[in-house]
């Protein structure tokens, strides 16, 4: 969590956070803007020297983590996944609303140039309407590389592929499908079918694809658009990589053209 005017370090013990402004915090950078430590996430939000919160614990604790700090009136900027199901996003959402306080969920990717350019081509229609894409964010990391209370595999701080990695994959669907189309012809799309495999040990999914039907195509509107999220921890989203045969981890096709993003995306 951060500070604009005074970096501070909060933690569940203020002890650990001074260690953290000990370990990470230049003495220069202490000089210009001291680092204020602090013992819990209250004392942060309740600093009235603190303009804005930045959420990077993991997924299981974005929903308590940015109500907190959105009921104490601070905007807050929370990393991805933003929570993990719609009913939790839907409450900060409304905190946030009632409260008239910034809220936004961290996906740099949408700000990328590469993405900008993706949506303007869409846009311009210098790949006619859009029928079909594909997106997929796989590592390649088998997940028994991870102890069974490691982030990534542990259920209990929302682990799995989906939260992780598939974000990203739904990101470039709904970016290229949906934010490319005026708000007035945006319309939600149904998931039409979706596939799990659990992580033998924790149960968390080790690989989840989601086909999703959008009612809309983009840019004409004239039919629907089928979009395939794909994401996977034990194989990669491209084996031939850095090689001349090395395959787009987004197809996003058109009936005039198709748009190809290498990964990783």
């Amino acid at each position: 969590m951060t500070n604009a005017k005074t970096p501070p370090a909060s933690s569940s013990s203020k002890q650990s956070a001074e260690e953290y402004v000990e370990q990470c915090v230049t003495p220069m950078q202490g000089k210009e803007t001291p680092c204020t430590p602090y013992g819990t996430y209250e004392e942060l939000v309740k600093d009235p020297n603190v303009d804005v919160i930045y959420v990077g614990t993991p997924h299981s604790h974005h929903y308590q983590n940015c109500m907190l700090a959105l009921t104490n009136n601070k905007p807050v900027l929370c990393e991805k996944a933003i929570t993990v199901n719609a009913a939790q996003a839907t409450a900060l959402v409304k905190e946030a609303k009632q409260r008239k306080v910034f809220f936004m969920e961290a996906e740099w990717t949408r700000y990328f140039p590469l993405s900008i350019a993706v949506r303007q081509k869409i846009q311009q229609e210098q790949i006619g309407e859009v029928v079909r894409m594909s997106a997929d964010l796989s590592t390649g990391e088998a997940p028994e590389i991870y102890d069974t209370g490691h982030r990534n595999v542990n259920k209990d701080l929302a682990g799995g592929a989906l939260l992780d990695l598939g974000i990203y994959s739904l990101l470039w669907i709904f970016q290229t499908v949906y934010h490319t189309l005026p708000k007035n012809k945006r319309k939600p799309p149904q998931v039409r079918g979706s596939a799990m495999t659990p992580e033998p040990r924790t149960g968390a999914d080790e690989s989840t694809t989601i086909l999703l039907e959008f009612p809309v195509s983009s840019p004409t509107g004239s039919r629907n658009t089928h979009a395939i999220a794909t994401t996977a921890m034990r194989v990669h989203f491209d084996h031939a990589r850095e090689t001349e045969s090395a395959t787009p981890a987004v197809r996003v096709q058109g009936d005039k053209g198709e748009i190809q993003v290498f990964g990783p995306i």
